[in-house]
């Protein structure tokens, strides 16, 4: 008699099939955020510097449609830029990559303009590659996956992976493992002696 298997639908993420189990996800690498972080300290001692320069050296005295001009700017540039600061860190949390069993999911989706969702069935890779080029790549162990499909010449690549060479070995193992269950079984047959 045969068990039914775990129904497993929408279980860890929206979209999941029935069958379909969950191996990991991954977002981009923390480095891609560094310029982003450090445009941000840099615009907040700018404006931190332009309220001071006002309040330390009698700027209001001075002239007082200056003052407020100066002030009205700061605040509109320093307001404007962390709004697309923290609309970048929603983005880097939304955009995330899921290996299943049977596919590969590359979600990218951004607070207003951007949903981007790539799926793969990983029984369709040929070939998987593994780029990790430069010092600080290695130092600290990301890079790129490039993945091309066997059906086609589509390419998906797959930008500033955490941990490469884990979940390099992960994609590969799951493609193995799919490849492994949809080899049709061999029959043994077992030979009669002759009498």
């Amino acid at each position: 008699m045969m068990e039914n298997p775990a129904d497993n639908k929408d279980k860890v993420f929206k979209g999941q099939l029935a069958d379909e189990n969950f191996i990991l996800f991954f977002r981009k690498h923390w480095l891609y955020m560094i310029p982003a972080i450090l445009i941000f300290i840099l615009m907040c001692s700018i404006v931190a510097g332009a309220i001071t320069a006002i309040v330390f050296y009698d700027l209001y005295k001075i002239s007082s449609s200056l003052h407020y001009f100066v002030t009205t700017f700061s605040l509109i540039i320093f307001l404007a830029y962390t709004h697309w600061f923290f609309i970048k860190i929603l983005d880097h949390f939304l955009t995330i990559c899921i290996l299943t069993d049977r596919r590969l999911l590359a979600l990218s989706k951004s607070v207003y303009i951007k949903d981007l969702k790539e799926i793969a069935d990983i029984g369709t890779i040929q070939e998987v590659k593994e780029d990790q080029e430069g010092l600080i790549k290695n130092f600290l162990k990301y890079g790129d996956i490039v993945i091309t499909f066997a059906s086609s010449s589509a390419i998906m690549i797959l930008r500033d992976v955490p941990n490469v060479e884990f979940h390099f070995r992960a994609l590969m193992r799951a493609r193995e493992e799919l490849i492994e269950k949809q080899r049709p079984k061999e029959i043994a047959v077992e030979a009669n002696p002759v009498e």
